[in-house]
């Protein structure tokens, strides 16, 4: 038998569910797309954020525009989060990567399903949401 699709889940994002996949591929289908990659909203704007010179001034680190703007009234950002790749294999091959250059779609997830374990304190933060939804 052949496959049209090849699915990544990493093993790193424990609150991704079973139908949240489900709910990827849909989108998938709905917009006719080649790939489809989850997504959560950022925790904090990528507006509010700079990289700092080695005598960490802290010049020109905001756009002057944004010094009155409230963080509700900027635009919502979103990242990547790990949980779901799918990607038709046809262009994966082609690409050689999941994350192709176009006809690719976002499946947006709660950043509560988005948690990625990649140290001590996301195993911790991870464990207290299980925790929570299993009412312990």
């Amino acid at each position: 038998s052949s496959y049209d699709y090849v699915v990544l889940l990493q093993p790193t994002s424990p609150l991704r569910q079973a139908h949240h996949i489900d709910a990827a591929i849909e989108q998938l289908h709905r917009h006719g797309a080649d790939a489809v990659v989850s997504v959560c909203e950022m925790e904090h704007s990528p507006l509010w954020s700079n990289t700092l010179p080695e005598n960490e001034s802290m010049e020109g680190f905001l756009d002057a525009a944004l010094c009155h703007r409230r963080a509700q009234d900027l635009p919502t950002y979103y990242r990547l989060n790990g949980a779901i790749y799918i990607c038709k294999i046809e262009r994966l091959l082609q690409e050689k990567r999941v994350i192709i250059p176009n006809n690719i779609v976002a499946f947006k997830m709660s950043r509560e399903a988005s948690v990625d374990i990649d140290d001590a304190l996301d195993f911790e933060f991870a464990a207290y949401l299980l925790q929570r939804s299993a009412g312990t």
